[in-house]
């Protein structure tokens, strides 16, 4: 989202590093990005995220087992979120992963719809901070309040956009 940078040392062994610096807020845009406010405050329970990997339906599937659609995951990890709902970790690239936000008892707060895939060496910082959102962010997405009055411009967009607890902590390994 806000740049982002190539580790060979990360592509030789097949992962990818994700930033979250704010995830409660983010899963506002990933779980449904629409201009009528963002919810967040029903995710800043989570206290933790985790990461599943989309198993393909078996040969000679013809109907889902959750409806119209199959679905089988497997979890490849959860990651503590920091107190400020920020989170850093190492995820294999190259495959699809499903994103979900729990609580303390390992319960989901909120479970993306889709898929997400990084490249090999990825190392991406996703979103922005809740106080800085509605200047960046907005403009196109709506505001966390779904005013459109709410959107302002502040040069803190420029050096602010992706601090966090954990844009230099060492990435939780999953």
């Amino acid at each position: 989202m806000f740049g982002g940078s190539v580790d060979s040392g990360l592509a030789d062994d097949g992962s990818a590093i994700m930033h979250f610096p704010d995830a409660p807020l983010i899963f506002t845009l990933l779980n449904a990005n629409l201009r009528r406010g963002r919810p967040v405050d029903l995710y800043r329970g989570a206290e933790r995220l985790a990461i599943y990997q989309e198993n393909p339906a078996p040969a000679g599937t013809t109907s889902g087992n959750m409806g119209d659609i199959y679905q089988s995951r497997d979890l490849l990890g959860t990651a503590d979120l920091a107190d400020d709902g920020s989170v850093r970790v190492k995820v294999p690239a190259g495959r699809g992963v499903i994103l979900e936000l729990q609580d303390g008892s390992g319960n989901p707060v909120v479970t993306m719809r889709e898929e997400h895939q990084l490249g090999p060496g990825e190392n991406i910082t996703f979103g922005i901070v809740e106080p800085l959102f509605d200047a960046v962010c907005g403009g196109c997405h709506g505001t966390v309040s779904g005013r459109e009055i709410d959107v302002f411009v502040t040069p803190d967009a420029l050096t602010g956009a992706s601090r966090s607890l954990s844009v230099s902590s060492t990435p939780q390994d999953l």
